[in-house]
């Protein structure tokens, strides 16, 4: 197998010994250029280039070292550097596939996608709300607020759920990443669907990545719950065609602005990117719902062998796009079947359940399960669940009872049950 060393062309020793000097020299551009300054610029001198990244300062390791005249360029100079060691071990990583014949071509791809996605990553920034009109942004954005309260007469909240006493716990889907988990079943993508459906005829654009049923399949769960006909029952050619031609019509302005993409080991999150950027574009909407149906399928593009630390990566990668867009992203995600506990019919709301989790319990910024409620008894087809909102940055945790209708695809509140709260919830786990 032929191996190839472009990336150690790359390099300048004195560049980085300067700029190291430089700072070690200057508190005040120490302070300035910290947000800048990265060990991955130093390879040469990463050791000395780590401690001070750390907030140390080895003044006695760099005696001889002259520090740089324009500080500024010496960094631009590295960055730079840096750019073409990346590309420079892309294309490295490529040679070895292209020469190698044990191995599919679909790898080379794959590593392109991959650094595409790196690429597109959102920059780092920093706001100095001492040295910024930051504190009256924020002032002006509560004012407008109010008066929006106060002129439309009930709470300002964001994308709304269809779920009124959810939205009341969460405020609807704020910016940010939203983990909506449950078993096998569990009716995960039957509430997605209806999420986007209801954003859409709010006049919300919705992008539904799905990685596991088609879009023609989705779109037929959608019609077939406002026409009340079982799928399967269409399927059997049992549908009435006006029927679900009437339901169609009355969607019609809602399925216009779902748009729905069917996910494939190609589809990076650089491409994501691009697809809701240019959805909401479309529709000049300041806001879009993502919708990821699910996140360990969609993992799957990085490898199987490191699916653990794919899903954090994604999960990372996605609340990334939520910031750049200021739009919300919901992300389905399987329990695993010890920590779900599903397999005794009923299913946890523990967030360690999140099956190949990694640090998704902590990265997101809300957490809810779709669980069976076995205090509360109904006939078939109806069926007693609730979602339980275990993990909330935006506000109080607690439990929505639900009535599901697995037949037509269908979820909605249970009138006659209260909400209950998460100390209920701890007690009833089963």
């Amino acid at each position: 197998m032929r191996t190839f060393h472009l990336a150690d062309e790359f390099h300048d020793q004195a560049a980085e010994q300067a700029l190291l000097a430089a700072v070690l020299a200057d508190s005040d551009l120490a302070r300035h250029l910290a947000i800048y300054l990265s060990p991955d610029l130093f390879p040469l001198e990463n050791g000395v280039a780590t401690r001070i990244c750390g907030g140390e300062y080895p003044s006695e390791v760099v005696g001889t070292w002259v520090p740089a005249k324009d500080p500024a360029s010496t960094l631009k100079k590295l960055q730079d550097l840096a750019r073409r060691r990346e590309l420079a071990t892309l294309q490295q990583q490529i040679g070895e596939v292209l020469y190698n014949p044990d191995r599919p071509v679909q790898d080379a791809a794959a590593l392109i996608e991959q650094w595409r996605s790196a690429a597109k990553a959102t920059p780092v920034r920093m706001v100095s709300a001492a040295g910024s009109d930051l504190a009256a942004d924020v002032l002006r954005e509560s004012e407008s607020r109010f008066a929006r309260r106060k002129a439309e007469g009930s709470a300002v909240m964001g994308i709304r759920t269809g779920i009124p006493r959810l939205d009341a716990l969460m405020n609807g889907f704020c910016p940010g990443l939203h983990v909506l988990g449950g078993a096998p079943g569990a009716g995960k993508t039957t509430l997605a669907l209806q999420m986007a459906m209801q954003a859409a005829s709010s006049g919300v654009p919705a992008l539904y990545l799905t990685y596991e049923n088609t879009p023609a399949n989705l779109v037929l769960k959608a019609i077939c719950a406002e026409a009340d006909i079982a799928p399967l029952d269409v399927e059997r050619g049992f549908g009435k065609p006006e029927t679900l031609s009437a339901a169609a019509a009355t969607l019609k302005p809602a399925l216009d602005k779902v748009a729905f993409v069917e996910g494939t080991l190609r589809l990076s999150t650089g491409a994501i990117r691009a697809l809701a950027e240019d959805w909401r574009t479309r529709h000049n909407a300041p806001r879009i719902l993502i919708i990821v149906d699910y996140l360990q399928r969609a993992a799957h593009q990085g490898g199987y062998e490191l699916l653990r630390q794919n899903v954090s990566r994604l999960a990372a990668e996605l609340r990334e796009i939520s910031s750049a867009l200021s739009s919300p992203v919901l992300a389905l995600a399987s329990q695993n079947r010890s920590g779900g506990d599903y397999g005794k019919g009923g299913g946890s709301a523990n967030l360690d359940s999140l099956k190949e989790s990694g640090d998704l319990e902590y990265g997101a910024d809300s957490v809810m399960f779709l669980r069976a409620n076995k205090s509360r008894t109904l006939s078939e087809p109806f069926r007693a669940i609730e979602i339980a909102l275990v993990k909330n940055r935006f506000g109080p945790l607690g439990a929505v009872p639900l009535v599901y209708r697995a037949d037509v695809g269908e979820l909605y509140e249970d009138e006659n049950q209260s909400t209950h709260t998460i100390k209920w919830l701890e007690d009833s786990v089963v």
